[in-house]
């Protein structure tokens, strides 16, 4: 066997694992829109990077048939690129995504790394669990003892709003109205970019439906990019668009 073949059979292996985790993490772990909304594209490019490419790469540098040391030269890639991988994993499951949480006007998308630790263990049973399978709809409504108030205008300057602590999570069936309220008409998206008309006119053709019978709040996640969460008339969530509602 020479270098070449050695190499692509490194490289055929390493692409199953890839397409393996790949699938694991958009259907499981980030789920639909939450894939971009958390940023995941990146994180999952450094994995398949390292995991593709860069190993299949040694393994074509360092192959050579006969030569001592063969044997612990692959070793040790292979190791080294398992480390990566179990370590890109591990990065993608801290940082997924594990409630959206509606507060006042908006929903905001919180990882695991975000929440509270102590305000976790306060909280209701079912909401102390973090799931894993993708996030949960939850409401989030303020506490109305005023020393907790004060805490968490102080909590919100420092960058923890309301949304990362579990203890003030409420249902979200019980805030469908306030979502309803707070609403705005989809139809003052259209003008803002091309794009974003297209993606409503796509949207709206996969529901089969009138830009009218939707609204829509804005939605923010831990990377910089911001979306909008389309919702019904009486405020049920559909579906997250790319459009940046500033």
């Amino acid at each position: 066997m020479n270098r070449w073949k050695a190499s692509g059979i490194h490289l055929t292996i390493s692409f199953v694992i890839a397409c393996t985790v790949t699938l694991l993490i958009c259907f499981i772990l980030y789920p639909g829109f939450y894939f971009y909304l958390s940023g995941g594209f990146k994180l999952l490019f450094l994995i398949v990077g390292v995991d593709v490419f860069i190993g299949p790469l040694l393994t074509l540098i360092v192959y050579k048939k006969g030569k001592k040391n063969l044997i612990f030269d692959l070793s040790v890639i292979v190791l080294l690129q398992m480390v990566a991988l179990v370590y890109g994993v591990h990065t993608m499951w801290v940082a997924r995504p594990v409630y959206n949480v509606f507060e006042v006007d908006r929903f905001v998308v919180v990882t695991p790394v975000s929440i509270n630790g102590e305000s976790l263990a306060k909280a209701k049973p079912e909401y102390q669990k973090l799931p894993w399978n993708g996030p949960k709809l939850v409401g989030a409504e303020k506490p109305t003892n005023p020393d907790e108030q004060y805490k968490m205008v102080i909590s919100g300057l420092s960058g923890a709003d309301i949304e990362t602590y579990p203890q003030y999570y409420v249902p979200f069936e019980s805030q469908k109205a306030q979502v309803a309220k707070k609403a705005k008409p989809l139809s003052e998206l259209r003008g803002k970019t091309p794009e974003t008309a297209k993606l409503i006119d796509d949207f709206l053709r996969s529901q089969k439906g009138k830009e009218e019978d939707y609204r829509y709040l804005p939605m923010k996640g831990f990377s910089p990019d911001f979306m909008v969460m389309v919702v019904t008339l009486d405020g049920t969530p559909v579906t997250g668009l790319a459009i940046d509602p500033w």
